[in-house]
């Protein structure tokens, strides 16, 4: 089968490997969409700590089951939808509910630890479908279903909030992470004004088609100068000073969602007396649980959230380093790959 090989910075190509086989407890899927995502834009571009090359690369997918193994619990031709990982459900934060701090989540992780999914074929681990891989139905698109594990991402960074008492909101970034934010910030509290704050107008003007209620260009406007407004505030840039400026934004009593993660060993400049004496909470947020992967689903079966207008590109697997290069220079949020 053809399938893109990850063999260091900035080299990827797309070479014919073995079909894989389903053991026990996995299943075989033929894939039929698949999402360029910003994690892979920064493995191709400086690497990533868990992937070792030659790796297929990519970890946001559809398809449809072709090989189901024993006990998997999936038969040949169901359509589904997973996320890249697969708790233990054993380990202490497993059983206390807390599935995404699993201390085994890397063993069989999808695109990383073992092989992806750009490819015409990929094998979810036993310990991802055991739990992590849905059934879709007959009418969900592929294209729609393959947002289903940065979804889950977003819906569980937003279930450690109380979005129904955020009247102003306030978003750090409009990629398509800030932009999922928004639709579902919207979805669960229709009342709720939601702010977007990037240095970018093209991606401010499709924050504004996706529900921004204000939207507010960076480059042009102070930041700071809207401080002390929100009762949220979520930073899905990744970047230390979003994280400074999302505490400054944050109103008394306020919720600060720390998204977007920063490289490993970054230190954070805190104002500790407004944090103290305001009583703020900042929370870090980490991939999801099982929970919020089957919640994802739900909110996607519903159509209320536009998720292809997110998708500004779409490339086959011979054509993946335009995928990169249209990610790298900001022309699209997402590309789907199509194997």
């Amino acid at each position: 089968m053809r399938a893109v090989i990850f063999r260091g910075v900035g080299d990827v190509g797309v070479v014919d490997v073995d079909k894989p086989a389903a053991g026990f407890g996995e299943v075989v899927i033929r894939v039929k969409a698949a999402l360029m995502c910003g994690t892979d834009v920064k493995m191709f571009r400086r690497g990533h700590p868990l992937v070792r090359p030659p790796r297929v690369i990519g970890h946001e997918y559809s398809g449809v089951v072709v090989d189901a193994g024993e006990e998997s619990g999936f038969n040949v031709g169901d359509r589904v939808a997973g996320v890249n990982s697969g708790p233990c459900m054993e380990c202490g934060y497993c059983k206390s509910g807390r599935e995404n701090l699993c201390t085994t989540l890397d063993e069989a992780l999808i695109g990383f630890t073992c092989d992806g999914v750009f490819a015409e074929y990929c094998r979810i681990p036993k310990r991802v479908a055991r739990v992590n891989l849905l059934r879709i139905g007959d009418e969900l698109p592929f294209e729609e279903a393959a947002f289903l594990e940065p979804l889950s991402c977003v819906v569980h960074g937003l279930s450690r909030v109380n979005v129904s008492q955020a009247g102003e909101a306030a978003i750090l970034g409009s990629g398509s992470i800030g932009l999922m934010h928004l639709q579902v910030i919207k979805h669960r509290n229709p009342n709720a004004r939601v702010w977007v704050f990037d240095p970018h107008w093209e991606k401010l003007e499709k924050a504004v088609r996706l529900g921004a209620d204000k939207v507010v260009n960076i480059r042009e406007e102070d930041l700071r100068s809207y401080r002390r407004g929100f009762q949220l505030v979520v930073e899905s840039v990744g970047r230390v000073e979003a994280w400074e400026d999302a505490v400054e934004l944050v109103d008394k009593g306020g919720v600060v969602l720390f998204f977007g993660g920063c490289p490993k060993g970054t230190k954070l400049s805190l104002d500790t007396y407004k944090t103290h004496y305001e009583e703020l909470t900042l929370l870090g947020a980490f991939h999801h649980t099982p929970r919020d992967v089957k919640q994802a689903l739900e909110m996607i079966k519903t159509g209320r959230l536009k998720l292809r207008e997110l998708i500004g590109a779409e490339v086959s697997l011979e054509e993946i380093r335009e995928g990169f290069e249209a990610m790298i220079a900001g022309r699209a949020a997402k590309v789907l790959v199509r194997p």
